[in-house]
């Protein structure tokens, strides 16, 4: 399981799997129901952008 954080939907979800074909494994952050799986396209999904500063 990988730590990778994405933006689906306005949410903010963790890749558990990417496939081959594209698509992607996810589960929302903080969600009780371990079992609570989607399957989206990679297409659909925004990758979380962790600000910095530069000191």
């Amino acid at each position: 399981m990988s730590n990778e954080v994405v933006i689906y939907r306005e949410n903010e979800y963790i890749v558990l799997h990417r496939y081959d074909s594209g698509y992607c494994e996810i589960r929302k952050i903080n969600d009780k129901n371990y079992y609570n799986v989607q399957l989206v396209h990679n297409s659909e999904l925004k990758t979380k952008t962790i600000p910095y500063s530069v000191a």
